[in-house]
């Protein structure tokens, strides 16, 4: 994942008993938040290394969870969220392909 969340992503692990906490809680509870405050705090690195997790996942996207995790968890935070412009211009060009190519329901 993105390398300034892999303590939170322990402590997020012992905080469910050690069991493998699963990637759309991660995604929710500490990439998303995390992201939206490098983009709001204009953080180039911060969000370089969010798209660049983004962009990756973007490569599996026919994989049933990994496009789970990538479509809902994601792209339906950043469709419904806030700053919901800024956040769709900081995704990579592969991230942008396929956002758009969702159709939301109204």
């Amino acid at each position: 994942m993105v390398p300034a969340l892999n303590d939170q992503s322990k402590l997020e692990s012992v905080l469910d008993d050690g069991m493998d906490t699963g990637s759309t809680i991660v995604v929710e509870d500490l990439f998303l938040p995390f992201w939206y405050e490098s983009v709001r705090q204009n953080d180039e690195t911060s969000m370089e290394s969010c798209r660049s997790f983004i962009e990756w996942l973007s490569d599996y996207v026919d994989d049933e969870y990994a496009g789970t995790v990538l479509v809902i968890s994601i792209f339906e935070a950043i469709h419904y969220g806030p700053n919901r412009v800024a956040i769709e211009n900081a995704l990579g060009p592969k991230a942008k392909t396929i956002y758009s190519s969702i159709v939301w329901p109204s």
